[in-house]
């Protein structure tokens, strides 16, 4: 069902001025949001809260419509790269489909547990879904039927990302692993074992290194061509719960517990912190040189940073992988408290 709001709808507040990187408030959730993604034309974010709904926000005027129809919280958002569909994973062991203006399209069940993510391949074919039951499924998005069930892991699935094209998937579980699928020949093509829980993961643009964030409080990259790691970034004091890159691949953002966005210069290691939340940041997300944001705090933020970016310098980190003792380090300094997943 569709809801327009009232006069109390959630407002987008003006950028702030002063040294800080300008950014935009999204309030009207009344619990946790826990992630956000990106319209394909950047006109608007959608976002997945623990108060069972979806919100659509116009990113200039702050307008919104709300989506209700989840029994639980909702987990994760996805918008189809075409944009005329929104998906969203939720804790009532569904996914649903949503137009942009609020329709309900489809609700589809393919586990028998709760819900962490779902995302859409590029290419539009599927719809990649992850769950406690420790499976990720892929979804005709045509038909809304299983195309797919991979039993994935020995713990439950927090994130899964496709790479730009759409033949390899990712996924971060909490079994110390992140593994990585061929979608097209259906099989394992590596699988890092970590030692940690990990939490968000993403592809570089040009599918060549991979990035995850772990309870370790440390975002890893790793050289798709031999499976070594090239660096760790060092600096958040929680764990990391997401992260991505940005559309030319020289800056990897991270959002973790401790509240804060970071934003990692892959030719410099050096970090760029974006302080404005005040609870855990839950997601993170590209459009352009703009990123969006969302957290415990039940607000999403659209910042608008200077990325600089021109085309990617890999000579950094993809020249050569780094012995396990030698991997590179950058570190950066903020602090934060911790709630429960």
């Amino acid at each position: 069902m569709l809801y327009e709001e009232d006069d109390d709808a959630p407002v987008a507040v003006p950028p702030d001025s002063g040294e800080d990187v300008e950014r935009r408030v999204f309030k009207g959730h009344n619990s946790d949001v826990k992630g956000v993604c990106w319209n394909p034309n950047g006109q608007q974010i959608a976002t997945a809260s623990k108060d069972n709904t979806v919100r659509v926000f116009d990113v200039e005027t702050g307008s919104g419509l709300r989506l209700d129809g989840h029994t639980r919280y909702v987990s994760g958002v996805s918008w189809h790269p075409q944009g005329r569909l929104i998906a969203s994973s939720s804790a009532d062991n569904t996914c649903r489909l949503w137009t942009p203006e609020g329709d309900a399209v489809q609700e589809i069940k393919v586990h028998d547990k709760a819900l962490n993510t779902c995302c859409f391949s590029p290419d539009e074919k599927y719809l990649a879904t992850g769950a406690d039951d420790n499976a990720v499924c892929l979804i005709d998005v045509e038909t809304c039927t299983l195309t797919r069930r991979i039993e994935a892991s020995r713990g439950i699935i927090w994130n899964v990302n496709f790479t730009n094209d759409g033949s390899l998937m990712a996924w971060g579980a909490w079994d110390s692993t992140v593994a990585v699928w061929d979608v097209r020949s259906n099989s394992l093509v590596h699988r890092i074992e970590h030692g940690r829980d990990n939490n968000g993961v993403c592809f570089d643009p040009y599918s060549s290194m991979l990035a995850f964030g772990s309870d370790d409080h440390v975002v890893h990259l790793y050289d798709m061509a031999t499976w070594r790691p090239l660096r760790q970034f060092q600096g958040h004091t929680l764990r990391v719960m997401s992260v991505q890159f940005s559309p030319e691949g020289t800056v990897l953002a991270s959002g973790a517990a401790d509240n804060s966005v970071r934003l990692w210069h892959l030719d410099t290691g050096r970090p760029e912190i974006l302080a404005g939340h005040f609870d855990s940041v839950t997601g993170v997300a590209f459009h352009e040189s703009c990123l969006a944001s969302s957290s415990f705090d039940r607000t999403a933020m659209v910042w608008y940073p200077e990325l600089d970016e021109g085309l990617p310098t890999k000579a950094a980190t993809t020249a050569s992988a780094m012995d396990d003792d030698e991997i590179g380090h950058s570190n950066g300094g903020s602090r934060g408290w911790k709630r429960g997943r």
